[in-house]
């Protein structure tokens, strides 16, 4: 199919003559349904077991601030700020 606009009218359009009507196509569509079990999402509790234990990463340190230390004043009038 070819269509050709002019702007946002449009100018000519070919259809070629194979092309099939709106029921040939649907019937055409495949209803192919996939038969027999769904396959398994879930491991069993060997299959856990006989998997590889996770690599464990040194965790960094934690790196103090940069920056001066802010002292902000509270949110909530009842609370005093900590010094």
């Amino acid at each position: 199919m070819v269509a050709i606009f002019d702007g946002d009218k449009l100018n000519t359009l070919t259809v070629p003559e194979d092309l099939p009507t709106e029921n040939e196509f649907v019937a055409a569509i495949s209803t192919f349904k996939p038969t027999g079990a769904a396959p398994k999402l879930a491991l069993t509790d060997e299959e856990r077991k006989a998997l590889p234990l996770p690599v464990r990463t040194a965790v960094p340190a934690a790196v103090e601030g940069i920056g001066p230390l802010r002292i902000y004043p509270p949110l909530d009038a009842k609370t005093e700020p900590k010094s």
